[in-house]
């Protein structure tokens, strides 16, 4: 059943296996400031394109089916005094996400489009988009490596497109 799972450190696997699956709580090997560590957070990487996900959240889901959606939920705006501002425009110069996705044998691709989205509980999160066509995905595809950076952060989450079957179909 694809796009259902996910939470835990790094979007670990949930039982219905949409989350992404690896890593270790985001956290700093003296990404800080003076070589300080950053505090750790835990994120959910899950499948936004997956058709459950679609059907859950019928008025916020991402519609273009060209395109391949994976949300990084949860980022901490506010991290020890290293926090997020609320708004790009408040920090000309700061690093932007950068995502990429990858099968084993292949080169990955970069995301094409990324959207920040804001909730009220001081927290964000992050639509990456992938053009499909660039990387077509088939139940028989072994894993698909998610990959994300922001600044001194880096994530990754790994999928196993046979978890991912929802009404007989990969969904992706």
């Amino acid at each position: 059943m694809g796009g259902m799972g996910g939470g835990g450190p790094m979007g670990g696997s949930g039982p219905m296996g949409g989350g992404g699956r690896g890593g270790a709580p985001i956290n700093g090997d003296g990404g800080g400031p003076d070589g300080a560590a950053m505090p750790a957070m835990e994120v959910v990487v899950r499948w936004e394109s997956a058709a459950p996900i679609r059907e859950a959240e019928r008025e916020t889901a991402p519609g273009d089916s060209d395109a391949y959606a994976i949300a990084v939920i949860g980022m901490r705006m506010n991290m020890g005094g290293r926090g997020m501002p609320p708004n790009d425009d408040d920090m000309p110069g700061r690093p932007q996400p950068t995502a990429q996705l990858q099968i084993k044998g292949k080169p990955p691709l970069n995301s094409t489009q990324v959207n920040r989205v804001e909730n009220i509980v001081g927290s964000q999160h992050f639509v990456f988009h992938f053009d499909r066509a660039e990387l077509p995905i088939t139940a028989t595809s072994k894993e698909v490596v998610f990959s994300m950076h922001m600044g001194p952060m880096a994530l990754t989450a790994k999928f196993t497109p046979r978890d991912m079957i929802y009404k007989g179909q990969l969904s992706l």
